[in-house]
């Protein structure tokens, strides 16, 4: 099918659906990109730039179970840190700290950031359970894992 990825994921809009958020999803149409925009919004409301840079800081050279240990500070249900988790991982991409790779080749992953990022969300388990106190993000069942790239004025 043209525009999936191998994935099944054609774009952010799938987001809502993988990830239960019931408010935003209505099952008679297709989710509006503007709604789409308004959790974006009150997800960044909700992460404040020191937060992430905490993050950041905090989970450079580590792989990402590092980033789902910290988000487990900010509590909530197992659906809000994987939204946050989402919106951490994008940012850190996007931001150039982090490169998605394949785990255990280190090549990196395919397709463009929302189709990196969305993959690995796919892939979670359906239960925190099931993370294994985030050992899942070490196994063969995670698609993929952080390179970090050094910042500038690091390693001069």
């Amino acid at each position: 099918m043209p525009g999936v990825s191998r994935f099944g994921i054609e774009n952010l809009r799938d987001w809502p659906r993988l990830c239960g958020v019931k408010a935003l999803l209505n099952t008679q149409r297709p989710l509006r990109t503007e709604a789409w925009g308004a959790q974006f919004v009150a997800m960044e409301e909700h992460m404040k730039q020191e937060r992430f840079e905490e993050i950041r800081d905090n989970c450079e050279g580590m792989e990402l179970d590092a980033v789902w240990a910290h988000l487990e500070e900010e509590g909530g249900s197992y659906e809000e840190r994987k939204r946050l988790f989402f919106h951490v991982l994008k940012r850190l991409v996007e931001e150039g700290d982090v490169k998605l790779v394949v785990l255990f080749t280190d090549t990196p992953m395919p397709g463009d950031v929302d189709q990196q990022v969305m993959s690995i969300i796919k892939a979670l388990p359906e239960s925190e359970d099931a993370l294994q106190r985030g050992l899942w993000f070490l196994g063969t069942e995670c698609p993929g894992g952080s390179a970090w790239t050094p910042r500038r004025g690091d390693r001069g």
